[in-house]
């Protein structure tokens, strides 16, 4: 059961937004996965509406790099130690006991956002979810790096636009401008893409 997962899944409803109105042969990207939780959600809509869309899971799940968002160490350590492996055994572990059919409609990307973002041809994504490092600077590349991907009808968001999260707040504002983006919870949702 997705509900079981470790992990946030803050902005679910911006998936279930998107849900409504997805069409068969979308191909959606959520970068920064963690343990699976919330792009196992957005799978599990996708199969329970009979929606035939592509999902990729874009994660290095290599050090905890991200001193806004937890330090360094990765969290729930007692599940590595439970898997026997690191962060990726560990997530492909919970995928398999908790979400074993939606870990088969996810297409799964080993790589640094940037890396991934070049497989990807311009304008071609209904829809990226950014939830990689919050740190500045790689909040700024990862809105660099997979803006021009979205298709112009698509959408670019974003999790933890919140205080605690400085960096994602600053990296936002300053790429989008204060009326060029809307928040909702801690989901922030750029206006227009390009």
């Amino acid at each position: 059961m997705v509900s079981n997962l470790p992990g946030w899944a803050a902005f679910t409803p911006t998936y279930d937004e998107y849900l409504a109105r997805a069409r068969s042969g979308d191909v959606v990207v959520e970068v920064g996965v963690c343990y699976g939780k919330s792009v196992a959600y957005l799978a599990a809509g996708a199969l329970a509406r009979g929606i035939n869309i592509t999902i990729y899971a874009v994660d290095p799940w290599g050090a905890w790099e991200d001193a806004d968002h937890g330090g360094t160490l990765w969290p729930w350590p007692e599940l590595m130690a439970e898997s026997g492996g690191g962060p990726f055994g560990t997530f492909c572990d919970q995928m398999l006991k908790h979400a074993r059919k939606e870990l088969e409609a996810i297409h799964v990307l080993r790589l640094r956002s940037a890396q991934a973002a070049r497989i990807f041809d311009d304008a071609t994504l209904a829809m990226v979810m950014l939830d990689g490092s919050h740190a500045y600077a790689d909040v700024c590349e990862d809105i660099r790096v997979w803006r021009s991907k979205v298709a112009p009808w698509g959408l670019l968001a974003g999790d933890d636009y919140a205080p605690d999260f400085a960096g994602v707040v600053r990296a936002v504002k300053e790429t989008f401008g204060d009326d060029g983006f809307d928040v909702s919870g801690t989901t922030w949702k750029a206006r227009r893409v390009r």
